[in-house]
């Protein structure tokens, strides 16, 4: 199995590659669907993933290097799963619905403009990163640092800043009532 570098693959052409290769290098992936295929071990590096669907799939080992998911699909995801050597990924308007970040350490992460119901983001490390304008209904905070984070814009943001490193993060004031949710206050 080789390496395959600078291709713009479509969807219908994805079978093919995943054949032959265990490497991908300054790919571009449009509009592939990945479900019912099982990317495991296989190295993603510098690569582009616009408008495709990896829900479900399983990512044991897989690396992620410098890579960026636009408009994509990727629900139910073990992203605890992957090869956290050089692990780096960003997300732009996409649905991470169920999808677990268990302990991942992804300082400078952009999950922008993303449906992030029900993650699990519980002891992962997202120093410097930012959650601008995410939908966070049920994701799980707890050990998680979250330190110089950009949370503006987001929606349903509930998080303990007791169990979680928050220093310096950015909130809107209407999100507060989401820090001190565990108080259960009437906040007017």
């Amino acid at each position: 199995m080789g390496i395959t570098e600078e291709e713009v693959i479509h969807g219908k052409e994805l079978e093919s590659f995943l054949r032959k290769s265990m490497q991908f290098e300054y790919c571009t992936f449009k509009n592939c669907d990945f479900t019912g295929r099982n990317p495991s071990g296989i190295t993603f590096l510098e690569c582009e993933f616009i408008d495709c669907d990896l829900s479900g799939v399983e990512l044991v080992n897989t690396g992620f290097k410098e890579v960026r998911f636009r408009s994509c699909k990727l629900m139910g995801l073990r992203f605890d799963q992957c090869n956290q050597f050089l692990l780096a990924m960003n997300f732009d308007a996409c649905k991470l619905d169920f999808s677990s970040f268990f302990q991942v350490d992804l300082k400078g992460a952009s999950i922008v403009n993303c449906s992030c119901l029900d993650c699990d983001f519980v002891e992962a490390t997202f120093t410097g990163g930012s959650f601008s304008g995410s939908d966070l209904t049920g994701a799980s905070f707890g050990q998680t640092n979250l330190e110089k984070v950009d949370f503006s814009n987001v929606i349903n943001l509930v998080l303990d800043p007791e169990e979680n490193k928050i220093q310096q993060a950015i909130i809107d004031r209407n999100q507060l009532e989401g820090l001190l949710a565990k108080y259960k206050l009437s906040i007017r």
